[in-house]
């Protein structure tokens, strides 16, 4: 960043560094509200959506967008409606890449590569997750929690099965 002082006069290369600054603040609010909030149960779809757009949709995708529009001579104060266009799109595809990634997390064979349903290995608390909590009740919750309450590494194929199977029953992936 410090290198763009060299190519960019002071006011582009001073926005281009509070950008990159910004994303990295929103990356750290979104991964530690993602940690503080794993064991919870009682998180929102919109809980949820806060650390993805965090994580995800401003870190992958709004944020280096807005990087190009600034480089491109872009001002977020003169060009306003552009970067709240860039954010929204950002976030949106965000967080449909994280829902893709969810499910593929769980209806995939990953050839050895990878554990299939990583997510409930890890107690990920994803929109899926969010969605099968409010469909469970009974028994099936109760195990759902314990299975979920587990530490990483502490739950069997079997269970992070039954989970999946979970969710098939009660069609979270279809949803």
């Amino acid at each position: 960043l410090n290198d763009n002082l060299k190519i960019f006069d002071i006011s582009k290369a001073t926005l281009v560094y509070d950008e990159f600054y910004m994303m990295l603040m929103r990356t750290c609010v979104g991964q530690t509200a993602e940690m503080d909030w794993r064991n919870s149960y009682d998180l929102t779809e919109s809980d949820v959506n806060y650390i993805l757009d965090g994580k995800t949709g401003y870190y992958t995708i709004a944020g280096p967008i807005r990087l190009g529009a600034l480089l491109a001579g872009k001002n977020p104060t003169a060009d306003n409606d552009l970067f709240d266009t860039i954010d929204e799109f950002g976030l949106n595809l965000g967080r449909a890449f994280k829902l893709t990634d969810d499910i593929l997390d769980l209806v995939s064979d990953f050839s050895g590569l990878k554990q299939k349903g990583n997510a409930i290995q890890e107690g990920k608390r994803s929109l899926l997750f969010i969605r099968l909590l409010t469909a469970l009740s009974g028994s099936e919750l109760t195990k759902f929690k314990f299975i979920m309450d587990k530490s990483i590494g502490e739950k069997s194929q079997e269970e992070i099965n039954y989970v999946i199977s979970l969710m098939d029953q009660h069609k979270i992936i279809d949803t």
